[in-house]
């Protein structure tokens, strides 16, 4: 009985010792989605649809997130919020109100919990359509 115990507490505290890493792997799985909110009272909207690249290549995985937004920033002016397909695509339904505004993406990786900047921008325009647009965005090591 006390062997029991003391394999027990070596285990548990093995475990819980700096730098051991839990069983929870970066995987699609445990994405989490952002929590941006798109404004709501806008007069109209404008479909933006494409495929979302890193470095170059189409992203091959659903952990990703696709957010616009105006001058306001991300956190106040958040125009669209858009999941990533696992083949790479968006289909994004941007408000607005005013004709001319600058929109810009960001990318949320649902696994590492970090925001992206993608470097495309387009103006604001109403009840228009956007086919094929793709956004880039670079990570340093991949």
């Amino acid at each position: 009985m006390k062997v029991k115990w003391i394999l027990f507490l070596v285990l548990a505290l093995v475990l819980l010792m700096p730098g051991c890493k839990n069983n929870e792997e970066e995987t699609e799985e445990n994405a989490v989605a952002p929590t941006w909110v798109p404004i709501v009272g806008n007069q109209f909207n404008m479909i933006v649809l494409g495929s979302v690249l890193r470095n170059g290549t189409v992203v091959g995985s659903s952990k990703y997130w696709v957010g616009s937004y105006g001058p306001g920033g991300i956190d106040t002016d958040c125009r669209s919020v858009s999941p990533v397909s696992g083949d790479g695509t968006y289909y994004a339904t941007v408000r607005g109100s005013k004709n001319g505004e600058a929109i810009r993406f960001l990318i949320w990786d649902g696994v590492a919990k970090k925001v992206i900047d993608a470097s495309e921008s387009l103006s604001f325009l109403a009840d228009d359509t956007k086919n094929g647009f793709n956004l880039n965005f670079s990570e340093s090591g991949q």
